[in-house]
């Protein structure tokens, strides 16, 4: 992720504004607008627009969900969620602020609304470490989100949620002179290329048309490629269907009926498809299949005979490795 900020970012940046600019303005100088149709201009200028409100308006979205989203959905999971009591079993400061908070990830177990003891791993500031609360074999609660509604579903009971104001104003604030230069950009095209025939001067290769096509691009190879055919590799089960297993999953153990490679690999490390079968906890039998990367180090445990997955016992097809589930 650290490379995609300082390299990709950047790179996408220069495609979606630069790049449409420079070529546009070395193609297009001088044209006679006079022969262009009015109502093809008309067309161009809605998609334009509406285009570009909808890029701003998925931004205000996200980053109102990132900020003010997730401040709102943990004060109502600390007033409505379910208490559970969860077991440290391990506990790692990961930062340490002087005088202020340590950042701790723990490793917690607790049991699911199945009775099903599951682990789960909590990032949280620790504001009084002194009281030493988060040491392995302390008991603490939980807020669990049953209904799944609220995210991060899943928080310390007592919790004290502080909105970080300087990175929202950032965000807002880029935000909005985003939105400025764009305004700005559609004044400056039309003040400079309309030449008395409005907007007939816009077609699909200017940069408000080609660069909303070049986000679209760039949004189409991200859900593509790496989401659906790279992080989904990494990890199949995501979501609120992770969640669900987490919250509502049985245990069994399951057989290995057989182990074998796809020919995908990710980062060198080989994609395994394991076909296996196990039995419900109304004994009933099922045969599933999970696909899985595994690093090169863990091959060997591929041929192991049987291995422990949690299923969602009103879809069994549901399943993970519990290993994978924490």
């Amino acid at each position: 992720m650290r490379i995609f900020k300082f390299i990709g970012i950047p790179l996408v940046l220069y495609f979606v504004i630069a790049h449409p600019a420079i070529i546009y303005y070395n193609t297009h100088q001088n044209q006679d607008l006079s022969q262009k149709s009015s109502i093809l201009a008309l067309i161009y200028l809605a998609i334009a627009v509406i285009g570009w409100l909808l890029v701003m308006g998925y931004g205000w979205v996200k980053i109102g969900r990132f900020t003010f989203g997730i401040r709102n959905g943990i004060r109502k999971l600390s007033q409505t969620g379910t208490l559970v009591d969860a077991k440290v079993i391990k506990s790692t400061t990961k930062k340490i602020v002087k005088g202020s908070y340590e950042e701790k990830h723990l490793e917690v177990s607790f049991d699911n609304f199945n009775k099903t003891p599951i682990r789960y791993t909590l990032i949280l500031k620790d504001s009084k470490p002194q009281f030493r609360r988060y040491e392995p074999g302390n008991t603490i609660q939980l807020r669990v989100d049953k209904k799944l509604k609220y995210q991060p579903f899943i928080i310390p009971n007592g919790i004290q949620i502080k909105l970080n104001y300087q990175s929202t104003v950032l965000l807002f604030s880029l935000w909005a002179l985003v939105c400025l230069g764009i305004i700005t950009y559609f004044m400056y095209a039309y003040s400079t290329e309309s030449q008395g025939y409005g907007w007939r001067f816009l077609g699909i290769m200017h940069p408000l048309i080609f660069s909303l096509i070049t986000l679209l691009g760039f949004g189409l190879l991200y859900y593509i490629v790496l989401d659906k055919l790279f992080f989904s590799k990494l990890n199949p089960i995501t979501g609120k269907k992770a969640i669900r297993l987490l919250f509502y999953g049985k245990k069994a153990t399951a057989a290995i009926l057989g182990a074998s490679q796809t020919g995908t690999y990710i980062n060198e490390q080989p994609e395994v498809n394991f076909r296996l079968t196990f039995k419900d906890d109304r004994g009933t039998n099922h045969q599933a299949s999970l696909k899985k990367i595994i690093p090169m180090i863990d091959l060997p445990f591929v041929r192991q005979d049987q291995r422990t997955i949690i299923y969602l016992p009103e879809n069994p097809d549901i399943l993970i490795f519990e290993d994978d589930l924490i």
